[in-house]
């Protein structure tokens, strides 16, 4: 079940730094060059490791290239944690 504020969770499978996108809900978004884009919160596998990535940014909501959706319930355990106490203090 995705928490509230989360539109999308979406996963690159380990491509990138970046693996998971948490996409926020509407009222966060900007228009740019007449797409809707989303405000969203890029995450490596372990956020919370020195080595590990977080980091707000400005994307598209859907799925690009090798990405795909997934349930909230699905990421890993520290992953939510980190998407519950990121949400709360944005």
């Amino acid at each position: 079940m995705k928490p509230p504020g989360v539109m999308k969770v979406l996963d690159n499978g380990g491509k990138t730094m970046d693996r998971y996108s948490i996409v926020v809900c509407e009222g966060h978004y900007v228009l740019s060059v007449g797409r809707r884009m989303h405000h969203y919160l890029g995450l490596s596998d372990n956020p919370e490791h020195p080595l590990g990535f977080s980091q707000w940014g400005v994307r598209d909501a859907e799925p690009d290239g090798d990405e795909v959706e997934i349930d909230f319930d699905a990421l890993p355990e520290v992953v939510k944690k980190h998407v519950l106490e990121r949400l709360e203090d944005d």
